[in-house]
């Protein structure tokens, strides 16, 4: 396959053991029209094969009897190979049921001498059709590995690029998070349902100032050389995108680590103003507020986590707890303002509920496929076990584990409706690690076995 004005050529080699039947064929259409390419005539099954396999065709059209290796044996040899080139074959009316037995053993399909070019454009027209969703499948493919290879591997910028899309051509570059990625990107990868990853030539070794000038939010990663750990950059370009989403930036952000020396000074401060009960304390989180906004969101979940230690130990709570990391922390909270408001309350004592518990209803609707627990949920808010529970039921109007198990079965029933999943993947992607126990819930919260419930929605077993 080939590129010409980007768009997809696929490469065709016609085969027949008469020279003038192949000639006629190969220019009995306008292949470059129809996105063909006919990269070479053959007169035997031998000779089509080799051409195959040095061309890498995409299709092979071919006489069904050739001295030699005959039309059905090429075909059989190219599966056999793992060759994904398309056979069309051209049959006599005496093996015309011939022809249909091969089409069902894999040719693409057969075409009865001799071949009208009204009925061989159509053909072809088919075959690129499918030969496009294949391609275009091959190259989601593609991109949906070398995401992975971001997040698996240690690959600088070079070697990623060599493997999954083509050599850089620049001496230096920068990943980027955006919404919609520039038109100069060397590599593009959906990340999300609204952004994408993009790797970006800079010239001069700096960002691009249209870069800077970016009317849309977008983060940016340090600008390095080929050489380069891709991943590092990768993660560096998503970690300043979420710190411009949590801090409510609409600009350009780039990746940096601000330094922390003033933020730490004003912690002991605050420490300290919480040990003498000063009324310094809703001055210095102010502060502190400020300074946040200058740290990416790596620091501002550190950020958090002392502040909530110092809170926790002020107010004889316990302290024993597992701190957030940056994805939790905007699980728990939308934005930088709404986490120094929650701090705020806390450190006010007042006893805001719904401005208290809107951050644990939002956890818990983005994390219950994991294993949660009252217990767990209470200390991680700093509420007694008992208080949640009240607290729970008073927002919800539900208890905490019936709450948990419709969002569990709602999502149970989506996949069931919506994808191929084994009942086992279910069970797992809604939060059950065991099959059986999956399976009871279902069936008593819906009234079917996840099995049934598929089936009839299939309409083969009536309506659930």
């Amino acid at each position: 396959m080939t590129a010409r004005e980007g768009k997809e050529v696929y490469r065709l080699i016609v085969a027949d053991d008469e020279p003038w039947v192949a000639y006629r064929l190969s220019h009995l259409v306008d292949y470059e029209a129809m996105g063909f390419e006919v990269a070479g005539t053959a007169q035997d099954g031998d000779a089509a094969l080799a051409m195959c396999r040095m061309y890498q065709a995409d299709a092979l059209l071919t006489d069904i009897r050739m001295p030699g290796m005959d039309g059905l044996e090429l075909l059989h040899t190219l599966r056999e190979e793992g060759m994904a080139t398309e056979v069309i074959l051209v049959s006599g009316y005496a093996e015309f049921a011939y022809a249909q037995a091969a089409v069902r053993d894999g040719a693409f399909d057969y075409l009865v001498k001799q071949v009208p070019a009204g009925q061989l454009q159509e053909l072809l027209a088919r075959l690129k059709r499918h030969l496009d969703q294949r391609s275009d499948a091959r190259r989601e493919r593609r991109k949906y590995e070398a995401l992975l290879s971001l997040m698996h591997d240690d690959l600088s910028v070079e070697q990623w690029m060599a493997r999954f899309f083509a050599s850089v051509r620049a001496e230096a570059v920068c990943f980027g998070c955006f919404t919609q990625a520039p038109e100069d990107a060397l590599a593009v990868l959906r990340t999300g349902r609204d952004t994408v990853a993009a790797l970006l030539p800079c010239p001069d070794h700096a960002l691009p100032t249209r870069m800077m000038n970016y009317s849309r939010r977008c983060g940016l990663s340090t600008v390095a050389s080929p050489g380069t750990s891709a991943p590092l950059l990768f993660r560096q370009s998503s970690i300043a995108y979420r710190t411009a989403c949590f801090v409510g930036t609409d600009r350009p952000t780039v990746y940096m680590a601000a330094p922390m020396e003033e933020a730490f000074r004003l912690l002991k401060e605050l420490e300290e103003a919480l040990a003498s009960g000063g009324a310094a304390c809703p001055a210095l989180l102010g502060l502190l507020e400020q300074q946040a906004r200058q740290m990416n969101l790596l620091q501002i979940a550190h950020l958090y986590n002392r502040l909530d230690l110092l809170l926790a130990r002020s107010q004889g709570l316990d302290p024993d707890r597992e701190e957030m990391d940056d994805q939790q922390l905007t699980i728990a909270f939308a934005t930088l303002q709404e986490m120094f408001a929650f701090l705020a309350d806390r450190l006010s004592g007042a006893a805001m509920e719904e401005h208290r518990f809107e951050p644990v209803l939002r956890y818990i609707d983005a994390s219950f496929t994991q294993d949660l627990r009252i217990s767990e949920l209470a200390k991680q808010f700093h509420f007694s076990p008992s208080y949640f529970s009240t607290l729970f039921h008073k927002h919800t109007g539900e208890t905490f584990t019936r709450y948990l198990t419709a969002r569990r079965m709602a999502r149970a029933r989506a996949l069931l409706q919506e994808s191929s999943l084994s009942l086992q993947a279910v069970a797992e992607q809604c939060g059950y690690s065991d099959y059986f126990q999956f399976n009871k819930a279902f069936k008593k919260h819906t009234g079917f076995a996840p099995g049934q419930y598929r089936r009839q929605l299939a309409g083969t077993d009536g309506q659930p």
